[in-house]
């Protein structure tokens, strides 16, 4: 983990480098662009040399969190807390809808960085679950133990994460996947041990005003209620949306059996989420009880079943 932090820094400073290079191009060599184009080249060369340095420390400081993560996880004696979310853009994982850019969408930072800080301040691991086919964020890739199976291999996967997590954090979704966690969560009774997540509605600041029309502040709410009418017409009880957010337990019909609202009003210029979401977790989660098991066993035990597998064409793929 070191190395990584080196290599952080390196990205950092010579990215730093690069564009401060890139101005001083700007202000004093511009004019000679015409008149002397070797020179132009040579004293742009360098700005070319730092980018690609911050590039490859970037991907190689990636590489080694990833690695170390799936290194500790293998020698977890921890139990993990899961992490169930929709992967879509315009769910309810991402505090701001999709934005639009010169090159097309992209996404803003997923809530998957503040629930592993959230977990990580707990004492536990992070694990998230991917479906096949499905494309992880980088955030998930780097804070959390990552894992994705294909074909038959997810639902076992799956299922016996649910049963040996200390406990399982959702984000509701009327997406097919969640919809299956969802239903098998209730089926097996495990909704006691389930932490359900109602993000809460940023509050209008400088930062959100910046980002004009792409800052949608009813978004999350609309998000929430059109989940909560799927989910009603399945004979499921989400609660009404509150803006402020909260995190309670479910009944079974994933109705609220027990509350906790977060502690403060969630900003993206404020205090971190993570900070407001670390009381209400850690109270919650004495409110769980149940049988779990250590990263390290659910991880070998997955393995030794995809090993059974591969010969029927499941696979399971670390990422």
């Amino acid at each position: 983990m070191q190395d990584s932090l080196v290599l952080r820094n390196i990205y950092l400073i010579s990215s730093g480098l690069g564009i401060l290079w890139w101005f001083a191009w700007m202000i004093f060599r511009f004019k000679y662009i015409f008149d002397e184009p070797l020179l132009t080249v040579l004293t742009l060369l360098p700005v070319f040399i730092l980018l690609f340095v911050s590039k490859w420390s970037s991907r190689r400081a990636t590489q080694i969190e990833i690695k170390t993560l799936r290194s500790n996880a293998e020698n977890d004696t921890r139990p993990a807390l899961i992490m169930l979310r929709p992967f879509k853009d315009e769910g309810l994982s991402f505090p701001i809808s999709t934005m639009t850019g010169k090159g097309g969408k992209y996404r803003r930072a997923s809530f998957i960085s503040d629930i592993a800080d959230v977990a990580k301040q707990c004492g536990f691991p992070l694990l998230v679950i991917g479906r096949p086919m499905a494309k992880p964020d980088l955030e998930e890739l780097t804070r959390a133990v990552y894992f994705q199976a294909k074909d038959d291999s997810w639902v076992f996967a799956f299922r016996r994460a649910a049963l040996a997590s200390r406990a399982i954090i959702l984000i509701p979704s009327d997406s097919t996947g969640v919809a299956e966690e969802m239903l098998h969560l209730s089926i097996n009774e495990l909704t006691s041990k389930t932490i359900v997540f109602m993000p809460p509605t940023p509050v209008e600041t400088r930062v959100e005003k910046c980002l004009g029309p792409n800052f949608d502040p009813e978004r999350v709410k609309d998000e929430w209620n059109k989940v909560r009418d799927h989910w009603k017409r399945q004979g499921f009880n989400l609660p009404l949306y509150c803006k402020d957010g909260m995190l309670y337990i479910p009944n079974n019909d994933f109705s609220c059996r027990c509350e906790m609202p977060l502690a403060g009003t969630y900003s993206l210029a404020g205090e971190f989420l993570a900070n407001l979401l670390h009381p209400s977790i850690s109270h919650l989660l004495t409110k769980i009880y149940g049988d779990c098991m250590p990263i390290s066993c659910l991880l070998s035990e997955i393995s030794t079943y995809e090993d059974s597998k591969q010969e029927k064409g499941a696979r399971f793929e670390w990422r």
